[in-house]
């Protein structure tokens, strides 16, 4: 199962491997959520007890929406493209947020379907990082390329849509599964929904969607605004790749409200998802095996500074250490995996630790150093052995 919508930094490649080293623990923490790809891939299906928590409020309101309302968000994901909407919503989102994330952090049942819809739709066409979080005159690093992914350095509060050479859309935003979606080339141009007729009726043509401006003539945007993720492949990402039909957006949502069924959803410092409470390792009663999944924010001095909000409040750096104290205390009684960029902590003795690029390139530069998962030594060996690549070497 996966989430239906991209985010930046997503275990889901490695989910398999990770949960080797994990087992099956009676309790399964993910204090940063994200998109629960490791959750969502756990072997068999949900365990005894999982928790989950995440300090932003749109992906906390998702994940207990999807949970409780799987048919209303649905309904209000289920949306074509349209470049006004994403700037509206993302303005409206944001209000939104800033007026009712103390309710979220204070009543672990309260939701907002409508919220949750609107947010899969935008997050699935946006370029970067920044969506429905507090913008600043930064902009987000995204690499340019064909797909017109050179706009994302644009204000966060007006981008047009993603374009790019792969899909359409990303997450909810892909255009109808049953159906056909349009083909949109690397330079620009295509089928489907896209194509347009030409002056002379002969053909059909789509707009141009170049590198940095999103395309030519009319269809070309303000430099500032950001244009919706279009890909060739599935129509888009998420609901945004060309409609889906809603049948298939409640199928998918219903699967997922299946699978969080029982997943305590916290909208908290991720500190408060360890609690000895929360972990049941309070000094009386039995001690289940704990899997905690530690996927902090990177060390920000090699990656874009603008994808998460403790980015913009300027505590990733100090958060990924502290995270990385909390295994290092913990991680001889509890299985603790955490993840960061190789380089980024210096490896115990007794820990193991496997990197792995994510492209399947080995890269030695420092701006893309290779992704780290390290295991503590309450984690079990694995029996296929690493998928990620060689060991790193333990620091004696």
């Amino acid at each position: 199962m996966t989430a239906p919508f991209p985010y930046y930094g997503g275990k889901r490649r490695l989910a398999a491997a990770i949960w080797r080293r994990l087992g099956d623990p009676g309790v399964y923490v993910e204090p940063f959520a994200g998109s629960l790809a490791c959750l969502l891939a756990r072997p068999g299906g949900a365990g005894p007890r999982e928790i989950t928590c995440d300090t932003d409020s749109g992906i906390c309101n998702f994940w207990r929406a999807v949970a409780a309302d799987p048919e209303q968000v649905a309904a209000w994901a289920d949306w074509p493209t349209i470049h006004q909407d994403l700037t509206a919503r993302h303005s409206w989102l944001r209000a939104w947020i800033a007026e009712h994330s103390h309710r979220l952090s204070e009543d672990p049942e309260f939701y907002d379907a409508k919220v949750a819809g609107w947010w899969v739709w935008g997050i699935s066409l946006w370029i970067g990082g920044g969506w429905c979080r507090d913008s600043d005159d930064r902009r987000p690093h995204v690499l340019a390329g064909p797909s017109g992914q050179g706009v994302s350095a644009q204000r966060l509060e007006e981008k047009r849509p993603s374009v790019n050479d792969r899909g359409g859309g990303r997450g909810v935003s892909p255009q109808a599964l049953s159906g056909k979606r349009p083909l949109v080339l690397p330079r620009g141009g295509g089928a489907g929904i896209s194509a347009q007729r030409d002056s002379t009726g002969q053909r059909d043509k789509v707009p141009h969607i170049g590198p940095r401006t999103g395309g030519r003539g009319v269809s070309a945007q303000r430099g500032r605004d950001q244009v919706p993720h279009v890909a060739s492949e599935r129509g888009g990402q998420g609901v945004s790749a060309q409609r889906h039909r809603r049948a298939e957006l409640v199928d998918w949502f219903r699967a997922i409200c299946d699978r969080m069924a029982a997943v305590v959803v916290l909208n908290r410092s991720w500190e408060s998802a360890l609690t000895p409470t929360m972990l049941q390792h309070t000094p009386s009663g039995p001690k289940p095996p704990v899997g905690v999944m530690l996927d902090p924010p990177y060390i920000t001095d090699d990656r874009s500074p603008n994808l998460y909000q403790s980015d913009r409040d300027g505590t990733s750096d100090s958060v990924a250490l502290a995270a990385w104290e909390w295994a290092l205390e913990h991680g001889d009684a509890f299985r603790v995996a955490y993840c960061c960029h190789e380089g980024d902590v210096d490896v115990p003795n007794r820990w193991e630790a496997t990197t792995t690029s994510v492209a399947g390139i080995t890269r030695t530069d420092r701006r893309h150093r290779r992704d780290m998962v390290i295991f503590s030594p309450a984690c079990l060996s694995d029996p296929q052995g690493s998928l990620f690549g060689a060991p790193a070497e333990a620091e004696r």
